[in-house]
């Protein structure tokens, strides 16, 4: 995630109503640490861009599907590593997503009609990105699906209990993906 900081007063990251940075702010990546906020998909099979609905070279949230810090410490082992597929060549370098698993994730095409309220926006759509809960459906997708939820259930595949008591929320922060 970010979370704008106000460098001039860094008490206060927020003010108004509704709460909104406070300018002048400087854009901050935090979460996970060490790593990128977008990459670009190295899924090259027809195969592959089928499942994850997404081209090859496309640009991409790093940890798209992970929508709240609850699920960045559950689901941290789904997030993929960023190799350079240009590594044997005196060129430039090609980094690229690998090795996700996007077995865990189920996406939606949510066209922008929805969010705007113009119906004239429906042609345009925005993927969006969740854990798929139905271990079920996951089992179903692929071979190495069905490994991942057979170890996992072996090993205590649980949700992480949340408190209803717990902290509130950080007073800066988003969860918007641009």
């Amino acid at each position: 995630t970010i979370q704008l900081i106000n460098f001039t007063d860094p008490s206060v990251n927020k003010a108004g109503s509704p709460p909104a940075p406070l300018p002048p702010t400087y854009y901050s990546y935090w979460w996970p640490p060490q790593s990128p906020w977008d990459v670009l998909v190295g899924e090259f099979t027809a195969e592959g861009q089928s499942a994850t609905n997404v081209p090859a070279g496309q640009q991409m949230n790093y940890a798209r599907g992970i929508n709240s810090f609850t699920q960045m410490v559950q689901y941290w082992y789904a997030l993929g590593f960023i190799r350079d597929k240009n590594s044997h060549s005196a060129g430039f370098p090609f980094f690229v997503e690998t090795e996700r698993n996007n077995e865990i994730f189920t996406y939606e095409n949510v066209p922008v009609s929805e969010i705007s309220g113009n119906e004239e926006d429906d042609e345009t759509t925005i993927p969006v990105f969740y854990i798929e809960k139905k271990t079920q459906v996951v089992t179903e997708r692929s071979e190495k699906g069905r490994m991942m939820m057979e170890h996992l259930e072996e090993v205590g595949f649980k949700e992480i209990a949340v408190a209803a008591d717990r902290m509130p929320l950080p007073r800066s922060g988003t969860r918007n993906r641009r």
